[in-house]
C-alpha cells in the first residue's frame, strides 16, 4: 500500500502539497523555520583576552528542507587590517578559516534538513581583532544575513547584527571616546 502525507499549511490540506511540486501554501501554523543572525559578543579590546566578535546565524526550528543562505561582512568604520582572523564550524564541526574579502563578497552557507527533529546546525562566525599600536576610537562593523536566491523553505528574520570594536591603546580616561575603555 502507498499514501501520500500531505502538508499541513497547503490551501487544500487533502490534495495539496509544498515545494517542490506544490503550491508554496501559507504558514498557516507558524512552522516554517526563520533565519536570523545576532552578535553574540558584540564588543571586542584589541590587545585583550576579549579580542573577538562573535555572531551566530540560528534557524527557529528543525525542517525537512534545507535552507541555503548568504552570510556578507560590511566593514563599516573598521579597516581590513584591523582583523586579524576570521573562522566558523561548518555543518560537519570543522573550524574553517575564511578571509575579509570573501566573507565581503558574500559566503553561500546550507543549514542541511533536520527531518529527524534535531536542532539546526548554527554557523557560529568569531571575528578575531589584530593588536595594533595606533590609537583609534570605538569602530564598527556589520554582519548581514540574507536567504540564498530561490530560497522559499525558510523565512528571513533579524537580517543583520553589528560588532564594536574598542580600542585599549588610550593612556588615561580622558584619552578614551567614542565609547572605549582600557583594556
Amino acid at each position: 500500500a502507498t499514501g501520500t502525507i500531505y502538508d499541513e499549511d497547503s490551501i487544500n490540506p487533502t490534495t495539496d502539497v509544498d515545494a517542490p511540486g506544490g503550491t508554496l501554501p501559507t504558514d498557516t501554523l507558524a512552522d516554517k523555520p526563520v533565519v536570523s543572525i545576532t552578535a553574540t559578543d558584540a564588543s571586542a579590546v584589541e590587545g585583550s583576552s576579549n579580542s573577538s566578535l562573535v555572531f551566530t546565524v540560528a534557524q527557529s526550528n528543525p525542517s525537512t528542507q534545507a535552507t541555503d543562505i548568504v552570510v556578507t561582512l560590511a566593514l563599516g568604520t573598521v579597516e581590513a587590517a584591523d582583523i586579524d582572523s576570521i573562522t566558523y564550524v561548518n555543518a560537519a564541526g570543522t573550524t574553517v578559516t575564511t578571509t575579509v574579502a570573501a566573507l565581503e563578497a558574500g559566503l553561500a552557507l546550507t543549514i542541511p534538513a533536520t527531518p529527524d527533529g534535531s536542532t539546526p546546525w548554527s554557523p557560529v562566525f568569531t571575528i578575531t581583532t589584530k593588536q595594533d599600536a595606533i590609537y583609534e576610537v570605538s569602530e564598527a562593523l556589520t554582519m548581514n544575513l540574507a536567504l540564498g536566491s530561490g530560497e522559499t523553505d525558510a523565512t528571513l528574520g533579524n537580517a543583520q547584527a553589528t560588532g564594536t570594536i574598542l580600542d585599549e591603546d588610550a593612556t588615561t580616561a580622558s584619552d578614551i571616546t567614542g565609547g572605549d575603555t582600557l583594556g
